[in-house]
This record gives C-alpha cells, sequence and structure tokens, in this order.
C-alpha cells in the first residue's frame, strides 16, 4: 500500500489559531483589526464604530444572525473551507457574543416547534445544542488548517482543569468549554487595560500578556518566550504580535536545528564485544 498523502512531518502546520480575551473596552476589536486582509465573524449585530478609520487595508466583517447563516450551506463555514485562504487571518469576535446570538437561534427554533414552551425557561438542551454547534464551528475552522484563525472573549473566573485553580479565563459558556476552545489554539494572551507612569503623567496604554500566572491563563506554543521574556507587548498591534511570532519561530526553528546538527555529530558508541567461551 502506497504511503497516504494525508501523512505528514509532524508540526507541518504554518497555520495559527489564537484566543485573544480581555475586559470589555480593552480594545480587542481595535487589535483584530489592525491586520491588512482580515475578515471578522461578528455576531448578530454591528458594533464596529471604535475602528471606522484605523482598521487596516482590506480588513471585512460579517454580520452573522442565526446558526442557519453560520452552518448551512451557502454560510460561513463553507465560504471558509474554500475560501478562507484568500484572508490574512479570520477572527470569531466575539465567541462570548456569538453564543447569546446562537442560543437566542436556538431558542427561537424550540418555541416555533413547541409553543408551548414559549413561557418556559430555556433548559439543558438548548444549552447544550448551543455548546455543540459552536464547538463544531471551531473545530472545523482549526481542521481546515488552510488560514489563521482566531477567537476573541470576554474574561470570567473558571477552574482551571488541569490546576484546579481559580483565574482568568475566556468566558465560554458551558462545563469545561473554556477549557476545551483553548485546547484548539496554539496561542492564548490576555488583552488589559492598564493606567502607568509617575502621579503627575499617568497614562492609559493596552498590554497584551501571554506570560501565565496565577491571575490568568495563557497559552504559548509558538514559543514566543524566546524573543521576549517579558511576556508582554506594551500598546500591541497585530503587525507587530506577527512579527515577533515569526520570529518566535524562527528561533525555534533554529535551535532545533542546532540540537539535530549536534546530535549527527556525535560518535557512535561502540557495542561492547561479545564475549567467547
Amino acid at each position: 500500500m502506497a504511503k497516504p498523502d494525508a501523512i505528514r512531518p509532524v508540526g507541518s502546520s504554518k497555520h495559527l489559531f489564537w484566543g485573544l480575551y480581555g475586559p470589555s473596552s480593552a480594545g480587542k476589536t481595535t487589535f483584530v483589526s489592525s491586520f491588512p486582509n482580515s475578515l471578522l465573524i461578528r455576531p448578530g449585530i454591528e458594533h464596529t464604530e471604535s475602528v471606522l478609520g484605523t482598521a487596516a487595508p482590506g480588513v471585512e466583517e460579517w454580520i452573522v444572525k442565526d446558526w442557519n447563516e453560520m452552518m448551512l450551506d451557502g454560510g460561513v463555514l463553507e465560504y471558509l473551507q474554500h475560501e478562507g485562504h484568500k484572508h490574512s487571518f479570520v477572527w470569531l469576535d466575539s465567541i462570548s457574543g456569538w453564543q447569546d446570538i446562537g442560543l437566542d437561534d436556538v431558542w427561537s427554533d424550540t418555541v416555533a416547534r413547541f409553543p408551548h414552551r414559549k413561557k418556559t425557561p430555556i433548559d439543558r438542551g438548548e444549552y447544550n445544542a448551543n455548546f455543540v454547534r459552536l464547538a463544531q464551528f471551531v473545530r472545523h475552522c482549526v481542521g481546515f488548517d488552510s488560514f489563521n484563525f482566531g477567537f476573541t472573549a470576554w474574561p470570567e473566573e473558571l477552574e482551571d482543569a488541569e490546576t484546579g485553580e481559580t483565574r482568568l479565563m475566556p468566558w465560554i459558556q458551558g462545563k469545561n468549554m473554556s477549557n476545551r476552545m483553548v485546547g484548539y489554539m496554539k496561542l492564548v494572551t490576555y488583552l488589559e487595560r492598564k493606567e502607568t507612569g509617575k502621579k503627575d503623567e499617568k497614562k492609559m496604554v493596552r498590554v497584551m500578556r501571554w506570560a501565565e500566572n496565577d491571575t490568568y491563563f495563557t497559552k504559548d506554543q509558538v514559543h514566543l518566550h524566546l524573543v521576549n521574556d517579558t511576556g508582554r507587548m506594551v500598546n500591541p498591534t497585530m503587525p507587530k504580535m506577527m512579527d515577533l511570532i515569526e520570529q518566535a519561530r524562527a528561533a525555534k526553528a533554529a535551535a532545533a536545528s542546532s540540537r539535530k546538527s549536534t546530535t549527527s555529530k556525535r560518535p557512535a558508541r561502540r557495542r561492547p564485544a561479545r564475549r567467547t567461551s
């Protein structure tokens, strides 16, 4: 049997999968719209007035109002499967906001089929349907592996699945959903606004953080620490972060090449001669 074409060297994917979260007004949409030719998948209503006049060239948005538009033929997922590679980056902005819109859509379908449910609370079935659809969407976007993909989210204090400690993580409804979604990502960063400067020269800056601590969860599988050991960037933009990411990838590749070269130069160990009686 011939070797299947799907088999490839480990680490062949060059696409970035990024989870970005932070408080409202931290500047998440401003950040993700700062990279040329990006596509922003937006939930329900347009609220990007803050980036008018500042977004990079070619940045576009797709306002999505229900799961049919997101998942069915002719919708977002099909478009991304075939045309996603035409965009430098695709963002679900935001995954937290989309869950609200998606749940409204699921509930509307339920009431349409069962009118008597109109005055009853939304129950576990509707929530689960929403969770499953969201997981499918993110999993497919990552699985296509034909474009850079990321999501933005609001923060919430959640229990870390590995450590059991409570700290800030992306706000994604559903048991273990936050852990599940960040598991698909190569990079998870926290964006916040901080006051800095001396007492009489205080000013607000935005800070991107990727060094994990007890306050917030982060993830760095692109090895940013190799080129920036501070674990943060002040007033970040997508171009600056993408440049740093490329530097980190190059540093990682150089380190791997050096180890491989060192290993290949080691003299072969001689096997002890077999004793004869």
